[in-house]
């Protein structure tokens, strides 16, 4: 199980990192609402509220987990993805997998965790069921990548096994199916279209930048080394407009790219891509991939690139079209709007 999670995880570019786990609730986060990630309809009444629960929802693993009243205080145990859905439906997380080492970084959720910064529970692979415990969570969300924990999991409170494939492959069903954990049904179509409408609004504004017909390439660093940053992560951007998408171009060779865990030379970067605009993508609190940026700037091969003579190299964190998530998307849509524009 642990050689699965590491290799899909490294696919996935959303690794967590071993850090320490210490005891107790601090006041300042224990479960709050977050800023609000879209506007939303007039409160119910109490009596519509309390209608809602208790209620059932069947989990990727089949388990009937009943959610005895509107979720609080939840917890993930993957510090991608999901606490996007939890900000998009106003909720901050009370802790998430990796925070420390992770999460507290991406610029994506800048203003929420300016508001409150959730706890952290240690790394996705090796969770501090002692920490998670101290916390009391009304619910855990957790992937399918951590079945085998599940059970010590339940045992502290009810938890939910959800496929991040299936919503990293389609948003839309991630909203809906967050709708029914949080019990937020109604706000599901304005989320959607909020979401839709960034994404219109961004394709509009690069109308005379995809008259030029020029490369786009995102490539990730981890560690010392640079890989393809997989296109299932970027359907927001090489899907054409009327497919919902920003309409950008990719070097047709890095189109044909199948196996996204093999790091890339940058001979291959140059010469067989050639990209005339460049997107790097490192965490910032990863000192081997500064290190290796660095080096990469100071290499004859990367100098001679058009992106990088004509200053078209964008840099910035896993946050940026996180996982097709809504908040990352919308960020990701103006870092490459403003980028590609300006």
């Amino acid at each position: 199980m642990m050689k699965k999670f590491i290799e899909v995880s490294a696919l996935l570019l959303a690794c967590a990192g071993l850090l320490a786990g210490c005891a107790g609730t601090p006041a300042e986060n224990n479960g709050t609402t977050a800023p609000a990630a879209a506007e939303t309809s007039a409160p119910e009444s109490r009596s519509e509220t309390e209608a809602q629960w208790p209620r059932t929802y069947v989990d990727a693993l089949g388990n009937e987990v009943v959610i005895e009243s509107k979720p609080e205080k939840v917890i993930s145990t993957f510090h991608a993805m999901f606490p996007d859905y939890f900000y998009t439906f106003g909720l901050s997380p009370l802790a998430v997998a990796a925070a420390e080492s992770r999460f507290h970084h991406l610029s994506a959720f800048e203003e929420f965790l300016a508001v409150n910064k959730p706890e952290d529970i240690g790394p996705a692979n090796s969770l501090n069921f002692e920490k998670i415990l101290s916390l009391a969570p009304d619910l855990i969300i957790m992937t399918k990548l951590q079945e085998e924990v599940y059970p010590q999991l339940s045992q502290i409170a009810p938890a939910i096994v959800l496929d991040h494939t299936q919503i990293n492959a389609d948003w839309k069903y991630g909203v809906n199916e967050f709708a029914k954990i949080f019990g937020e049904e109604d706000k599901v179509d304005e989320i959607i279209s909020g979401v839709e409408k960034t994404v219109a609004d961004g394709a509009e504004s690069l109308s005379q930048f995809r008259d030029k017909n020029e490369t786009v390439i995102f490539l990730a660093v981890t560690g010392k080394q640079l890989f393809p940053y997989p296109v299932t992560q970027l359907q927001t951007v090489y899907n054409g407009v009327n497919e919902g998408g920003l309409g950008l171009t990719a070097p047709e060779a890095y189109t044909k790219l199948t196996d996204y865990s093999q790091p890339l030379s940058l001979e291959t970067v140059a010469v067989d891509y050639k990209p005339d605009h460049l997107f790097i993508i490192a965490d910032n609190v990863d000192g081997d991939a500064a290190q290796y940026i660095t080096q990469l700037e100071e290499n004859a091969v990367w100098k001679n690139m058009d992106a990088v003579k004509n200053n078209r190299v964008y840099k910035i964190d896993r946050s940026i079209f996180g996982f097709n998530a809504p908040i990352g998307t919308k960020f990701g849509v103006k870092f490459v709007v403003d980028s590609l524009t300006e």
